[in-house]
């Protein structure tokens, strides 16, 4: 869909699909997709459309299901999760299907991968709570080693981020007032010359998933009820400067799952995964009343 809520085209054919991530290229699309063959049980894998040859690849083949797939920047690879072993851990596997996949993570909570810096060298994921249901924040490096970096862990559910175009913020969700807002704080590494600690509301009616146009002086963000907002958005030395949320446009979104839009890096166009027109179908039941007397 166009920013002006106009529909433009159909993106890929109607199917059972979680989870979508654009290629920063926007050439390729990522997607969870269950697929069933004949007898075999349906499982969940990672799957590629490539928009120009309009043709569906299969990446990942491990007969447990794997979701959540974030590209990397250069589009090299892909890291996604899998429960593999127990609790989900973030894998990484090269795009063009070659090669062997590389473990990422490992711990008794489970872990979601959500973005990529655009520099390579952080994985932002989230991670179940030690004592309950709810999510942190956390950012990987990988490069050198060392410590996971808490982005936001406290008693509340933080479960969806984005890294600023830059690298110097974080947008993410949390429910810390009673309603999942969006907000934005900074992703200090290094203490010494980072931005200002604090953070800023960016929503104002709540709000799920989010994305940064490419040259981060925008943000689009869905709301609970399926509306795709725009806010302006200013970050530097002093902060954060936030413009008043607009509404671009409303769709039949399929709320309350991760990543279920996308958009280009200008910003002009926007991918959704939208429920099922004919939802209802798979339920109706037809009845026949009379059938005995049709027998004779």
């Amino acid at each position: 869909m166009g920013r002006d809520g106009k529909r433009l085209e159909g993106a890929i054919p109607d199917d059972a699909y979680d989870t979508l991530a654009l290629s920063r290229d926007a050439r390729w699309l990522a997607v969870e997709r269950n697929v069933s063959s004949g007898a075999t049980q349906a499982n969940r894998d990672i799957w590629l459309w490539e928009f120009a040859r309009q043709t569906m690849t299969r990446l990942t083949f491990d007969p447990s299901p794997e979701n959540a797939a974030v590209w990397s920047p250069d589009g090299a690879y892909l890291a996604f999760a899998s429960n593999r072993d127990g609790a989900a851990q973030i894998y990484r596997k090269n795009s063009s299907g070659t090669g062997p996949e590389e473990r990422l993570t490992d711990g008794p909570q489970g872990k979601v991968p959500l973005d990529w810096s655009r520099d390579g060298r952080f994985l932002l994921y989230r991670q179940r709570h030690a004592s309950d249901a709810s999510w942190d924040l956390l950012a990987l490096r990988l490069e050198g080693g060392g410590q996971p970096i808490a982005v936001a862990a406290t008693p509340f559910n933080e479960n969806v981020a984005r890294f600023s175009p830059d690298g110097r913020w974080v947008a993410y969700q949390s429910n810390d007032t009673g309603r999942p807002e969006i907000y934005v704080r900074p992703f200090q590494v290094d203490a010494s010359g980072g931005p200002p600690g604090g953070r800023w509301q960016i929503s104002n009616t709540g709000g799920s998933d989010m994305k940064w146009r490419d040259d981060g002086r925008e943000l689009y963000y869905e709301t609970l009820d399926g509306r795709i907002m725009a806010v302006g958005i200013q970050t530097g030395g002093d902060g954060v400067r936030v413009e008043t949320p607009r509404e671009l446009f409303s769709a039949d979104l399929a709320t309350g799952q991760l990543h279920s839009f996308d958009a280009t890096p200008d910003g002009e166009r926007f991918l959704l995964m939208l429920n099922p027109r004919d939802q209802d179908q798979a339920l109706r039941l037809t009845v026949i009343t009379g059938w005995q007397a049709k027998l004779r």
